[in-house]
């Protein structure tokens, strides 16, 4: 993906649209199964992320 900033909301803009990835429950224990380990690890914070907001509403 090429950027060209030409001012600030680019690139703010840009750094919203990188980081859309799926963070749901059902996508962090499927991606759990891949055989790559950075998507294994996101998956694993995920499913970390979900468990320590569960138990905060409690």
């Amino acid at each position: 993906m090429i950027l060209f900033v030409v001012n600030s909301n680019d690139y703010e803009l840009n750094a919203e649209v990188s980081s859309m990835e799926k963070t749901d429950l059902s996508t962090a224990r499927r991606n759990m199964h891949s055989s790559n380990i950075k998507t294994r690890k996101r998956a694993l914070r995920t499913l970390h992320e979900v468990k320590r907001n569960a138990k905060k509403q409690k």
